[in-house]
């Protein structure tokens, strides 16, 4: 995860935010973002965008099930 700001004159709170997530597990989830945050870009105007992939590999897994262990007679 990281983040920059880039700071201008007469920009409050700064010009530009840009930030990104990079992350993996060893179960197979992925979870990727990358963020972009202008206020008073367009004059008054605040200006965000998100972009988000996620991957989960084994979704939905539950586990193995009540199959064979829980049986009636």
């Amino acid at each position: 995860m990281g983040g920059m700001y880039l700071y201008a004159p007469g920009k409050e709170p700064y010009a530009h935010a840009i930030s990104a997530q990079v992350f993996f597990s060893n179960r197979g989830v992925q979870s990727h973002s990358l963020r972009y945050d202008g206020p008073k870009l367009l004059g008054p105007l605040r200006v965000e965008g998100r972009l988000d992939y996620r991957r989960e590999i084994r979704n939905p897994f539950f586990g193995a099930g009540n199959r064979g262990t829980c049986q009636r007679e």
